[in-house]
């Protein structure tokens, strides 16, 4: 599509959706809202796109903190910007609005933040930290944009609180060969999933701030969380472990569907 017929018909949709953002038609409170609403569905866009602040505000020949006003709703954001944006990101203004308005329905229903759309036939799961999986499981609060590293595709059916980890350490690596995961690998988790003796699980271990990784496994009617690797020692399950979830899927291998 030529640049410019591409511009007018992201215009059109801006004009189009007027009613749903309209600086300047709502109270302050009610706008500071919708920008950060607003902001926060963009800043998804942008993770969805690979990008970082720094490359959209050199692309918008801005600086950093303008973008980052943006997302954090302390900017609002006028129509020239928003059709630029939606453009760098390659979505339709239309997705933006609607990503707003999901946000306020992911939001009453406990689902995790809101995921941009996908290919037919694939879900994409916010890559997050292993400290944030503990706090994520137990609360039904969405992530915020800056916990979101980047979306992960997947073919398995998960839940809407599904989440991938990407793989550190050497614990599960499996000298005798597969399954295993070398540092790196990515994994996506269902905490909704019920976890049985024999799945891969991710698990939070007493106090400690970061998750674990393991196989679950069951010997003499007991549980353990049990490395891959023989040179890590496998873990009895008592009260201080907790199970926040089950791998699903690695590099869209389903384990179980």
């Amino acid at each position: 599509m030529d640049p410019n017929m591409h511009y007018l018909h992201i215009r059109r949709q801006l004009h189009a959706h007027s009613a749903l953002y309209a600086p300047g038609s709502y109270a302050d409170t009610a706008r500071m809202d919708r920008n950060q609403q607003l902001g926060a569905a963009l800043a998804q866009f942008r993770a969805a796109a690979g990008l970082k602040q720094v490359d959209v505000a050199d692309r918008m020949q801005v600086d950093q903190t303008t973008i980052s006003r943006i997302e954090r709703g302390r900017q609002g954001v006028d129509q020239d910007t928003l059709a630029r944006l939606a453009e760098i990101y390659g979505v339709r203004v239309s997705e933006i609005f609607e990503a707003v308005e999901t946000d306020l329905k992911v939001r009453d229903s406990g689902a995790a933040t809101y995921r941009p759309r996908a290919e037919s036939g694939t879900t994409l799961v916010p890559l997050i930290g292993w400290v944030q999986a503990g706090t994520f499981t137990e609360s039904d609060e969405p992530l915020a944009p800056e916990d979101v590293k980047e979306w992960v595709p997947t073919h398995a059916r998960v839940s809407t609180r599904a989440y991938a980890l990407q793989i550190e350490g050497e614990s599960m690596v499996n000298p005798r060969g597969a399954p295993s995961f070398p540092p790196g690998t990515r994994i996506v988790v269902d905490p909704k999933a019920t976890a049985t003796s024999g799945d891969f699980v991710v698990a939070q271990i007493d106090d400690e701030p970061a998750a674990t990784f393991k196989k679950l496994t069951q010997d003499g009617g007991r549980m353990y969380l049990t490395p891959l690797n023989p040179q890590f020692p496998a873990l009895l399950i008592d009260k201080t472990v907790i199970i926040l979830g089950v791998v699903r899927t690695i590099a869209e291998h389903a384990f179980r569907n």
